[in-house]
């Protein structure tokens, strides 16, 4: 068979097998399937033209060649194989990591007693009023644990015990009044009047102890730029906060009402970014308010 003939007949082959398995089986989805989609089809063309060339068969030929028109457009009806694309190296999006601290200081009580099912509410960290896209698909942005600290004489931070998943907790020391771990009642996410909430209930708080929630964000680089703990829309560029008494109806549902005494309170948010191994702070808010029974606070911003 002249070279031109087997050379077409070869192509053809080549292009019929490329195209199906293109199309039915969606190769090439990465190196590894392109080099097997190639080889497959360079295999078939030349088992193809050397079984016509060997036979002498100008009707196989034209029946090979004919086969193979066939296959390639019932795979151009299915769907244009360069517009699957050939994902040699998939990028993946960049990711962006943050760090969210929010904190509740009970300063002090009317009594110099414990407050009972403490419900404690953070804005969240949102874009455009939304939970961030996740820096991988199918995981939450949000992950994080809480420290529970006491706030001694000269306005330290001394560490009580710390948890991760609310079961669990390490113990450094207890202060004050204080003999045993706090269980948390609840912890969740909800959607509230000024956007998504961080929720957590607490079985009981001593005055002069801070409930100190640390949260990591994993989202996206193209929407790091907008990731904000302040309300959205607000013209003041305020963020957050709210502490009652919780009652709760089933997990991630219940309400508030006032406590049995008065109380004084600071809250606290800060959103901050990794830089060089050191955290630099993107935003932060905070308000002291009392005396109060529970109340819904907005934050102010912090300056530097």
């Amino acid at each position: 068979m002249r070279a031109p003939i087997r050379v077409l007949c070869t192509l053809a082959a080549f292009l019929a097998t490329f195209f199906f398995l293109n199309r039915f089986l969606g190769w090439p989805t990465n190196i590894l399937t392109l080099l097997g989609l190639v080889g497959i089809s360079f295999v078939a063309g030349g088992l193809v033209s050397d079984f016509v060339s060997r036979e002498g068969n100008r009707a196989g030929l034209m029946a090979i060649t004919a086969l193979s028109a066939v296959l390639v457009i019932g795979s151009l009806t299915v769907g244009k194989p360069w517009n699957v694309g050939v994902q040699l190296i998939k990028l993946e999006p960049k990711p962006a990591y943050f760090q969210m601290d929010a904190a509740l200081y009970l300063l002090a009580t009317e009594d110099n007693g414990p407050i009972e099912n403490v419900s404690i509410s953070f804005k969240a960290p949102t874009v455009d009023n939304k939970i961030p896209p996740p820096a991988k698909e199918g995981r939450s942005p949000y992950s994080g644990y809480y420290v529970l600290y006491y706030l001694d004489d000269n306005g330290n931070l001394l560490p009580e015990a710390e948890t991760w998943d609310g079961e669990i907790w390490t113990v450094y020391k207890f202060y004050g009044q204080r003999s045993q771990v706090p269980k948390i009642l609840d912890h969740s996410i909800y959607f509230g009047e000024h956007g998504v909430h961080f929720h957590t209930m607490v079985d009981r708080l001593y005055p002069r102890e801070v409930w100190w929630k640390v949260e990591f964000i994993a989202t996206l680089e193209s929407e790091a730029d907008r990731l904000t703990l302040k309300i959205y829309g607000d013209p003041e560029n305020r963020s957050c906060g709210q502490i009652g008494r919780g009652i709760l109806l089933k997990p991630g549902e219940g309400t508030e009402v006032d406590f049995d005494k008065n109380i004084w309170v600071k809250l606290f948010s800060r959103l901050s970014k990794p830089v060089e191994n050191k955290l630099v702070k993107v935003e932060a808010f905070h308000r002291e308010y009392g005396p109060t029974k529970g109340t819904g606070l907005w934050l102010y911003p912090l300056n530097p």
